[in-house]
């Protein structure tokens, strides 16, 4: 045993392919005592890659771990293939390494080029994309409790909606940065593509309603966003739609039930009825920012920035870029009518 691993050392010790590395040190590890699960873990292969190449070994010596075909020679048959598609689809993740390896250890086929990886994936209907956050705290039943809430209040009061009696707003902050501008974008190959920033942190808040009825947005930037700025916007709103009852739908953001809120609504609203209010809340469901359309139209203004990015070498170029994409607009889209 000891002159097998001396020969093992001594391969390994030579200026080696990673594959041929790979396959010497599995044996190596096998031979040494240390468990297939280990030695899985460690490497990143599977044990019938550590079983199939340690028989290699004790039947041929290190010859039987070089790499005897090339890509190109080599080729999935159209079962094979089928079946590696098959493998890729019952994965939860996929790289093109994890593909790789997979191929070359179920196969021992090594592509020359990683397009045939890349083909692969997409005949596993895979594609290229990036990651979307999710919140694990968000509740399934209880988004669709507060969709149906809001979409019951909307079918309630149609008529007052109509008549112009009833406006209903979707509201939101939203919270600009200067490093808003930055994005993914074509520059020549081997140079920076920069963005001169002072600091890329620093911020401008908006408060922004888009009417149900008509799509038009109205946007107002404040200081930040909390209790106090939220009531100021709310009797701008007022004015812009005066004699008009207002009916506001957002999230449950603290400062929006609590603090100056409550307090401002309770003088308006105290002695009336409910269909009477000056202003009515509505509250959507907590971690379901997909549930309001206002946020559509602050991902609109932010990519319209990132699009624009050249000229936001100043915040205030960057600020002027979010609001042209707003500012005297309405809008139509699916969302705007996900309550009926």
């Amino acid at each position: 045993m000891t002159t097998k691993i001396e020969d093992l050392d001594a391969f390994l010790q030579e200026n080696r392919d990673s594959r041929e590395y790979k396959r010497a040190l599995a044996v190596k590890l096998a031979l040494k005592g240390y468990m297939y699960a280990f030695i899985c873990d460690l490497l990143d292969v599977t044990p019938s890659f550590v079983s199939e190449w340690k028989k290699a070994y004790l039947q041929h010596g290190t010859d039987g771990l070089l790499l005897k075909y090339t890509g190109a020679k080599r080729l999935l048959s159209r079962e094979e293939r089928q079946s590696v598609i098959s493998w890729i689809q019952a994965q939860t993740e996929s790289t093109v390494e994890q593909l790789k390896t997979y191929i070359e250890d179920t196969y021992h086929v090594v592509f020359q080029s990683r397009q045939s990886y890349y083909e692969l994936l997409a005949a596993a209907k895979m594609s290229w994309k990036k990651a979307q956050r999710i919140n694990p705290q968000k509740d399934p039943e209880q988004v669709a409790a507060k969709k149906k809430e809001s979409t019951d209040y909307l079918q309630e009061h149609r008529d007052a909606i109509a008549a112009g009696d009833l406006i209903v707003l979707f509201m939101d902050e939203c919270h600009l940065v200067w490093d808003d501008a930055r994005e993914y974008v074509w520059g020549k190959t081997g140079e920076r593509v920069e963005i001169p920033m002072k600091n890329y942190r620093e911020r401008q808040t908006y408060y922004g309603a888009i009417d149900y009825s008509t799509g038009e947005v109205t946007v107002h930037p404040y200081p930040a966003g909390n209790g106090a700025y939220t009531v100021v916007f709310i009797k701008f709103l007022r004015g812009k739609y005066p004699g008009k009852r207002l009916t506001r739908i957002w999230d449950g953001a603290t400062y929006h039930k609590q603090g100056e809120m409550p307090v401002y609504l309770a003088g308006i609203n105290e002695g009336l009825d409910a269909d009477a209010w000056g202003v009515t809340c509505l509250i959507l469901a907590p971690h379901a920012p997909e549930q309001n359309p206002i946020e559509d139209i602050w991902l609109k203004a932010k990519q319209y920035v990132r699009k624009h990015w050249w000229l936001c070498d100043r915040f205030k170029k960057v600020k002027e870029l979010f609001l042209e994409a707003i500012e005297n607009q309405f809008f139509d889209f699916q969302k705007l009518h996900m309550y009926g």
